[in-house]
């Protein structure tokens, strides 16, 4: 969701590739029209960590738990805090709404809120509320998924680990003005149709959605659960395998690999 061209593109002068690994057909579009990659230098690998995020997953227990997972902003410039805080509020606003407090009640859901290290200083205020409040650097956060019903996130890159799973997503993300200068930022128009999830800008709508999963016993949608799919080629525990094979290839050529 930012402009990577200055970064990863392959003419950037940042680094050199010699192989890049995407873990889709819309990844690898995305690699070969935007950042110049010859078609040759990528690989649909999957990333490692996929690996254990679905070793076992038919055998994973979900516990009866919400996870609001906010991103962890940068903070170095004046309006990146000011972000920082609005998402901070936004979130404490959510968990004290009275509705969205019968909606967990109905449900028996505990609400786990990860705080990434952007918002510290907000742990008091969050602390009042009637939430278990972890910390995202200290906490197995494949594991937060893998117990988790529903993840609720403004824009964390985890929201796609978790829909690999085939459970719903949610991101939140109210209008923020990040610059005087800037319209707001809403990802409706140019994400809508990768995002794995349903995208809301109000607290209100975000609890009727809440709802809706609820009356649909918290199966994600078939239209959700395609986009995933679209981000995930090989649904399986064997990128790593692949990477390494895809290294070799590049050293050695298919005829002088050695033995893993």
């Amino acid at each position: 969701m930012q402009n990577v061209q200055t970064t990863l593109a392959y003419h950037s002068k940042q680094f050199k590739a010699d192989l890049f690994f995407v873990s889709s057909k819309t990844e690898k579009r995305y690699a070969i029209e935007t950042l110049k990659f010859p078609e040759t230098k990528l690989s649909i690998t999957g990333l490692p960590r996929f690996d254990e995020l679905l070793k076992d997953e038919t055998n994973t227990a979900t516990k009866q738990q919400v996870l609001i997972f906010p991103m962890n902003h940068d903070s170095g410039l004046y309006y990146q805090s000011d972000v920082i805080e609005h998402m901070a509020q936004a979130f404490i606003s959510l968990v004290q709404n009275p509705v969205f407090l019968d909606f967990v009640q109905h449900y028996q859901l505990e609400v786990i809120i990860a705080l990434p290290s952007s918002m510290l200083h907000y742990v008091a205020a969050f602390s009042d509320t009637n939430c278990t409040l972890v910390l995202q650097s200290q906490e197995d956060v494949q594991q937060l998924i893998k117990d988790s019903k529903i993840l609720i996130t403004d824009a964390d890159p985890i929201a796609f680990d978790f829909s690999f799973l085939f459970k719903p997503v949610l991101f939140y993300q109210p209008d923020i003005k990040t610059l005087a200068s800037e319209e707001p930022f809403n990802s409706n128009y140019t994400y809508l149709n990768e995002l794995p999830g349903e995208i809301t800008t109000s607290e209100e709508s975000l609890i009727h959605l809440l709802e809706q999963i609820g009356i649909n016993q918290f199966h994600v949608t078939r239209k959700n659960q395609q986009k995933a799919d679209a981000l995930l080629y090989y649904h399986d525990s064997q990128a790593n395998q692949r990477i390494y094979e895809a290294i070799s290839t590049l050293l050695y050529g298919n005829k002088n690999a050695p033995s893993k």
